[in-house]
């Protein structure tokens, strides 16, 4: 099980670029467990960059 620094790690590596959103997308089938930790993340408006980048995820991830 993928820990909760490994999730904040992982985000933080990312960028906008379409190929970080889509391995993002992927990470996201291999942990299944970082889906609430993102959906909270994405309506954070606190959570500055990762609100971004986790809702372009998901976006992916749930298409």
């Amino acid at each position: 099980m993928a820990t909760a620094t490994a999730y904040n790690d992982f985000i933080a590596a990312l960028s906008a670029r379409r190929a970080d959103r889509e391995k993002g997308a992927q990470e996201m089938k291999k942990h299944p467990e970082w889906e609430a930790t993102m959906v909270a993340t994405a309506l954070n408006p606190k959570a500055g960059r990762k609100q971004q980048i986790s809702a372009w995820i998901l976006e992916l991830y749930f298409l």
